[in-house]
């Protein structure tokens, strides 16, 4: 498909770019990554899980290696040399888990591999070195080896248990190579020597899941936290909100946004519910969900410690209403990008209810469904698509009219459309309007610079220049605007069949994410070293990557201090969350490719990471100020 082409020469890009500070530094040396050296492996904090390194592969690795391990990546052709097949045994045989470590984390730069200790913290990198060491085996193959293991083992002595033992320890095992370990268990272990070459493989990759968490296996490990709560309906007439009996309600541990359990219960006669034996784990989440009505509602994020292992939480839900009138869009984030000659235009909406009632939808001409709400596109716009949802599952588009069948709850922004369009055009100038339906309590616009662009909005206000995600952008927003058609005219484009200008200069380096611009003469400058998006990454994945601007708006941030900030990245990453929980939702409903689910979640772990550092920051700078 065309979005995943699109992705792998993107990624394609990223290696090449991953180089090119190696290169520039000296023209006559050749770039050499660090020999293999165990004193430079650090050893995970936690036992490492597979799982978590499956969407980090799917995003980094797969590209070369190929989504299975079988070194047929479409990238591949474009290598010096093929990368070893993972889904070989012999290609783990001489190395350890750590030395797969450490290639990940400093690269092989003669082979086209960069250092991804950039972009990755030592914790991720263990989960994609074992999802890569996982490649080679099964689950069918590790429980024989189990057996295997555990019929021969009453037979070894005291002294040779307490070899084996020694070896099979998370501070050991990661540095022993499976030929290593297969010597150790043929000298110690009574009948080893007996074995075929697949029962000793299928034994030696058994005891590697003494030091990792193997893909096929849960990551969860229950603990003594507790998760109480009640579900209560708030009636459309305003009485008083009142229990919920016989409701059944699900919640699902998230573990760095990977689901890795599901919990079920039933409210009582007073709408409570309960779960016990619950995981207390650092970085575990829970999200507990209740139907009601045919509509799921959700409780907020649920995270337990040892220090504060009970939580109670409530489950609101509604009655439903056909009734559109309190609609809006509590935030609007439009951005334009480009590719010689057309736009490539996102938009992310965060849509809001004012009425008591969650609304369901009503009766739309052409349509067999109750549509809730409606997004028009400009004339000529095509290749329209979606995230969070596939057409002809929750999203319709008929003529010019893009329908959304999700019904939306009351309150602000409980509800997200992410959408992306093209738009031909001829010459480097376009005039376009992109007309909204609802009342809108924030429109933030986000034009891609260029260096000659010009950007016309008379509806709205300039914000400034800004840098997000290694591109520059003119920002442009308002406020409280009624349901209007919003004009944009648009000059110095990149015209058809010509050559964009961020992309010629982008081996030059690129602004690092966050770097703000003040000028217009600046903003050139900017615009010209930084690549631009993939449109189809942009968007099929932009709405993750600009969660940003919906959890934390621009016009708030540029008025607010440290405290309003820290709460508006609070308000994102429980939406990051939620979305998460959403798209697994549709994983599960196979609204979603199975490939582009686990891309997507991976961009959303490293929004979360970035978030958690960005707080980590606020947090020690207010420490400071109030020490002075």
């Amino acid at each position: 498909m065309l979005w995943q082409r699109g992705f792998c020469a993107v990624l394609f890009c990223i290696l090449l770019l991953a180089g090119s500070p190696y290169k520039s530094a000296s023209a006559q040396e050749q770039p050499v990554s660090p020999e293999y050296d165990p004193t430079q492996v650090t050893l995970p904090e936690q036992t490492p899980s597979a799982i978590l390194g499956r969407a980090l592969f799917a995003e980094n690795c797969a590209p070369c290696h190929g989504a299975e391990g079988n070194s047929d990546g479409p990238v591949t052709p474009n290598l010096p040399a093929a990368p070893p097949k993972l889904t070989d045994p012999q290609t783990s045989w001489q190395r350890s888990p750590a030395e797969y470590f450490h290639i990940i984390k400093y690269g092989r730069i003669g082979q086209m591999m960069p250092p991804w200790s950039n972009r990755l913290d030592d914790e991720q990198i263990w989960q994609a070195a074992y999802y890569a060491w996982s490649l080679h085996t099964s689950p069918e193959a590790v429980e024989a080896g189990r057996q295997l293991y555990e019929a021969a083992l009453p037979n070894a002595d005291e002294s040779q248990k307490a070899e084996l033992d020694g070896l099979l320890t998370a501070h050991a095992l990661p540095f022993t190579t499976q030929a290593e370990l297969a010597d150790t268990l043929q000298s110690t272990l009574p009948g080893a020597a007996d074995w075929s070459d697949a029962e000793r493989q299928s034994v030696l990759d058994y005891l590697r899941t003494f030091s990792y968490i193997a893909p096929w296996d849960s990551a969860y490990r229950p603990g003594a936290g507790q998760v109480q709560g009640r579900v209560q309906l708030h009636p459309a007439d305003g009485s008083a909100p009142g229990p919920v009996a016989n409701l059944p309600v699900t919640m699902t541990a998230y573990l760095e946004i990977t689901p890795i359990a599901t919990f079920t219960t039933t409210t009582d006669a007073d709408g409570l519910f309960q779960f016990d034996d619950l995981s207390t784990s650092s970085g575990i989440v829970y999200i507990a969900r209740a139907p009601y009505m045919d509509v799921a509602y959700e409780s907020g994020i649920i995270q337990l410690t040892d220090a504060q292992p009970e939580a109670n939480t409530p489950i609101l839900v509604y009655e439903t209403s056909d009734d559109p009138s309190g609609l809006r869009i509590s935030r609007a984030n439009w951005v334009v990008d480009y590719k010689p000659g057309e736009l490539v235009v996102g938009l992310i909406l965060a849509m809001g209810n004012d009425n008591a009632a969650t609304f369901v939808g009503q009766a739309v001409d052409g349509v067999d469904q109750p549509v809730t709400t409606q997004f028009l596109l400009p004339a000529g716009a095509d290749d329209v698509q979606f995230q969070g949802g596939m057409e002809g599952g929750r999203f319709l588009v008929v003529d010019r009219h893009v329908y959304d069948l999700a019904p939306v709850a009351p309150g602000a922004g409980t509800q997200q459309l992410f959408l992306s369009y093209r738009l031909p055009y001829e010459g480097e100038q376009i005039e376009f309007a992109q007309e909204f339906l609802y009342p809108i309590d924030q429109l933030n616009l986000l034009v891609a610079d260029l260096p000659a662009l010009e950007v016309q909005a008379p509806d709205l206000s300039f914000i400034g220049d800004d840098a997000l995600q290694g591109l520059s952008y003119q920002l442009w927003g308002g406020q409280n605007l009624t349901p209007q058609s919003f004009d944009v005219t648009l000059t110095g484009l990149i015209p058809p069949g010509g050559i964009d200008p961020r992309q010629a200069a982008a081996p030059a380096g690129a602004v690092a994410e966050g770097e703000q611009t003040a000028t217009a003469d600046s903003r050139v400058a900017v615009a010209t070293t930084t690549p631009p998006l993939e449109p189809i990454v942009a968007f099929s994945i932009g709405g993750v990557l600009l969660l940003a601007l919906i959890g934390a708006s621009i016009w708030p941030l540029r008025r607010m201090g440290n405290q309003s900030r820290r709460e508006a990245l609070v308000e994102e990453k429980a939406a990051l969350l939620q979305r998460i929980a959403e798209l697994d939702d549709d994983a599960a409903a196979a609204k979603i490719e199975q490939t582009l689910w686990m891309r997507e979640r991976a961009q959303l772990k490293r929004r979360l990471l970035d978030l958690a550092q960005q707080l980590s920051e606020l947090d020690d700078k207010n420490v400071r100020s109030t020490a002075n």
